[in-house]
């Protein structure tokens, strides 16, 4: 009788490289669930924050805190592309983050306390376009004066 129990307590018993397993596995799980929450909520703030940005008016705009959340996104959807499966939503939001990023040179100039009129009068020359600096223009605005963002030295 008491080899079939000890048998049965052998068998019952898990050994070691199967629980290593089953966490190593709930491990990997837990970094996936994590990552594609991180997405989500990184896609739903991105869309927040860019909103409000477009809607500021661009003498307002605190460029240090721009390019530091813009830098943060950068970060994040390398991670998140590093980290995740191929998926359809981490290279869209890669495009909105890269496409913003790179207009980032420009909007930090423009928004030198230095720039004078004649400065502005320079700049409006070069592009063959006039920039309305009223108080209704926002960030928004600049960003739909693709001009400026295409313009090379």
């Amino acid at each position: 009788m008491y080899g079939y129990i000890d048998e049965y307590l052998i068998l019952d018993k898990p050994d070691d490289q199967s629980a290593k397993d089953i966490e190593t596995d709930l491990s990997e799980i837990e970094r996936d669930l994590t990552l594609r929450r991180l997405l989500w909520q990184s896609q739903e703030e991105w869309m927040k924050l860019e909103e409000g940005w477009k809607s500021t008016i661009f003498d307002s705009l605190q460029v240090d805190t721009l390019q530091k959340n813009v830098n943060r996104f950068t970060q994040t959807v390398y991670m998140l592309e590093k980290g995740l499966p191929h998926n359809e939503v981490v290279p869209k939001l890669k495009e909105v983050v890269m496409n913003f990023k790179q207009g980032m040179p420009v909007i930090t100039s423009l928004r030198n306390p230095s720039l004078r009129a004649r400065h502005w009068s320079e700049i409006e020359k070069l592009i063959g376009k006039a920039v309305p600096r009223d108080k209704e223009f926002t960030l928004g605005k600049l960003l739909e004066m693709n001009d400026m963002f295409d313009w090379k030295f």
